[in-house]
């Protein structure tokens, strides 16, 4: 099976083609404290645009202004703003 782009994983997860598995939501890092950051969701249009949640980030070194992939409470991978933008766009159209 060829690699797919996080982007293209999470829009087939979100249309159910790819199903059984969790989803994983990108956030910024807004404070950090020892193995904990804040994070901030973007506006979605979904309920949790704009929530702030307390995530582990034992799994991933991040700093604040950093996006990371949140699942299960925890951060598990970092990605770059433009992979973020990209992923939100996508769950903007679907949802619309």
């Amino acid at each position: 099976m060829a690699e797919l782009s996080f982007a293209t994983f999470y829009f087939l997860s979100v249309c159910g083609i790819i199903k059984y598995m969790c989803l994983t939501i990108p956030a910024k890092v807004i404070s950090l404290e020892k193995d904990k950051a804040i994070v901030v969701y973007p506006e979605q249009g979904r309920g949790n645009s704009g929530k702030k949640e307390g995530v582990d980030t034992q799994l991933v070194k991040v700093k604040v202004g950093d996006y990371v992939m949140v699942s299960n409470g925890f951060a598990i991978k970092k990605v770059s703003k433009k992979e973020a933008e990209e992923i939100f766009k996508i769950i903007n159209k679907e949802i619309k």
